[in-house]
């Protein structure tokens, strides 16, 4: 190995939807990735790797792109549509049917009312992940289907005993899971 055969490796450009944090190692040429990456913020980045020897009279010099393709994870928390929801409020009127919607759903934040919704939305920022609906602590209130959106419906006749039930609306991608309380009003015909 003499002086000229040594090669040197740089980094010549670094683009994507976000710039990435590497550095070259400038003997061995191998791309070291520092900090987080996170596939919402980009899923592909280009580098351009440059290397040069140390060549007499002149050296030669010859450049490369390298793609980097992150694949999704599971790293996101599935949301419910509004996001900041803390409850839910339902109302039925009294004598509603089995199979029946309810008249009214209310979004509720920690400080305010979000929405009057028809039916339940959620989604979740991982691109691969599926996430679904179930209901919990209650069986005279059934989802229609359980993707978004997940409509309520009553598997029986709505009565004043349902009045004041609270249960829970729970979504999950497999991985992470949110449950948020529904309260159920029933008011008269």
């Amino acid at each position: 190995n003499t002086e000229n055969s040594r090669i040197e490796y740089t980094l010549s450009y670094n683009s994507g939807g976000s710039k990435l944090d590497v550095e070259v190692d400038v003997i061995s040429g191998e791309i070291r990735v520092f900090g987080k990456v996170d596939r919402e913020d980009s899923s592909v980045y280009n580098l351009g790797i440059k290397a040069e020897d140390n060549g007499e009279p002149a050296p030669f010099s010859d450049f490369t792109n390298v793609q980097i393709n992150l694949a999704d994870i599971n790293d996101n928390v599935p949301v419910f549509i509004p996001t900041d929801i803390v409850k839910f409020i339902v109302y039925y009127t009294y004598g509603a049917p089995a199979g029946s919607r309810p008249e009214m759903i209310i979004a509720e934040g920690l400080f305010e009312i979000l929405g009057n919704i028809e039916a339940f939305k959620f989604t979740d920022p991982d691109i691969s992940d599926t996430v679904v609906a179930s209901l919990s602590g209650i069986d005279s209130l059934i989802l229609k289907n359980n993707t978004s959106p997940a409509y309520l419906v009553s598997t029986r006749n709505i009565t004043y005993e349902l009045n004041g039930t609270i249960f829970d609306i729970v979504i999950s991608d497999g991985n992470f899971k949110v449950d948020v309380p529904v309260m159920v009003i029933v008011t008269a015909p």
